[in-house]
């Protein structure tokens, strides 16, 4: 920003990833669940990366902020480059779709 700045308003974002766990699970079985019914399941553990954006927009005169938004979604190594762009674009559009705040 240039030293003869003055805004009205300054916007800041934080990106992370975090990695986490996908539990998926399905259960079979025979009977009524709870009086000796006969089951069984399997459950698949696998690691997911998460990513989430925050956008802060703060008063630059006050510098406390006025509007927060946050989306995170999951980021599958094998999603092509167009796709994880259609996933940004859609993510941000909805992030700012309450902007500008009602009174």
């Amino acid at each position: 920003m240039e030293a003869s700045a003055n805004p009205d308003a300054l916007v800041a974002y934080h990106a992370s990833f975090d990695k986490n766990l996908e539990i998926t699970g399905s259960t079979h079985g025979w009977g009524p669940v709870g009086l000796g019914a006969d089951r069984w399941g399997a459950a698949r553990v696998q690691p997911v990366l998460v990513g989430t954006l925050v956008v802060d927009i703060s008063d630059a005169r006050t510098k406390a902020i006025v509007w927060r938004s946050l989306a995170s979604s999951d980021i599958r190594p094998t999603d092509k480059p167009e796709s994880r762009d259609k996933k940004i674009a859609k993510a941000t559009e909805k992030m700012f779709k309450n902007y500008p705040p009602k009174p």
